[in-house]
C-alpha cells in the first residue's frame, strides 16, 4: 500500500514539473517572437528612412551646354532691356514711351529674378553682361532726346524683341529640361507682349486669354 502511494506521489510530482517547464518554454518562445518582430520593424523603418534620405538628397538634373548658353543669353537680354527702359524714363518726350520703358524695367526685372532662381537650382553661374551690339545701341540712344529719341527707341525695341522672340522660339523645341522649358515659354509670352506694344497692339495682359 505504501509503495502504491509513493508511486502516485512521484508521478504527480513529475507531471507538475513537466507543466512548469512547458509554461517557461512557451514564455521564452513568445518573447523571442516578439523581439524578432520588433527587430524586423526597426530594420524596416531604418531602411525606409535611408531610402527617403537618399531621395531627398537627389539633386536637380543638370542642363546641357546649349541650355546653359540659352540661360546666359536671356540673362544678357533682360539686363539690356532693363537699362533701355531706364533710359526711356529720362530721354523720352512721350508719356506713352516712358510708360513702355517702365514696363520693360518691371517685366524684365521680374524675369531676371526668376531666371536667377532657376540658374541657382540648376547649378549655373550666370554672366549677365550686356552684349556688345546692345551696348552700342544704348550708347547711340543715350545721345538722343525728345521726339528723336522716341522714334529711335521704339524702332530699336521693335527690332530687338522680334530678334529675341525668333531665337527663343527656334530653341524652344530643343529644350529637354522641363523647368527651363516652362521658363522659356513664359519669357516668350512676355517678349511677344512687348513686341505687340511696339507695333501699337494692346498688351496681352490687358485681355484675358479666354476672350
Amino acid at each position: 500500500m505504501q509503495r502504491i502511494l509513493l508511486s502516485v506521489m512521484t508521478l504527480a510530482l513529475a507531471v507538475t514539473i513537466g507543466c512548469s517547464q512547458n509554461r517557461a518554454g512557451n514564455n521564452n518562445t513568445g518573447g523571442s517572437a516578439s523581439g524578432s518582430g520588433s527587430d524586423t520593424t526597426a530594420a524596416s523603418n531604418d531602411n525606409a528612412n535611408g531610402t527617403s534620405g537618399s531621395n531627398a538628397g537627389t539633386s536637380s538634373a543638370k542642363l546641357s551646354d546649349s541650355e546653359k548658353q540659352l540661360l546666359q543669353n536671356i540673362a544678357a537680354a533682360d539686363k539690356a532691356e532693363v537699362q533701355a527702359g531706364q533710359l526711356a524714363q529720362s530721354n523720352a518726350a512721350s508719356q506713352k514711351v516712358k510708360d513702355f520703358g517702365q514696363k520693360l524695367v518691371d517685366d524684365h526685372t521680374q524675369n531676371s529674378q526668376q531666371l536667377q532662381q532657376l540658374a541657382q537650382q540648376k547649378g549655373v553661374q550666370l554672366n549677365d553682361e550686356v552684349k556688345p551690339e546692345d551696348k552700342a545701341a544704348a550708347d547711340k540712344l543715350q545721345s538722343m532726346k525728345g521726339a528723336q529719341f522716341d522714334k529711335a527707341f521704339m524702332q530699336h525695341e521693335k527690332q530687338d524683341h522680334a530678334k529675341l522672340l525668333s531665337q527663343l522660339k527656334q530653341q524652344q523645341d530643343q529644350i529637354q529640361d522641363p523647368d527651363l522649358k516652362s521658363f522659356v515659354s513664359q519669357t516668350i509670352s512676355a517678349v511677344q507682349q512687348h513686341l505687340d506694344m511696339t507695333q501699337g497692339t494692346k498688351a496681352s495682359s490687358t485681355s484675358p486669354s479666354g476672350q
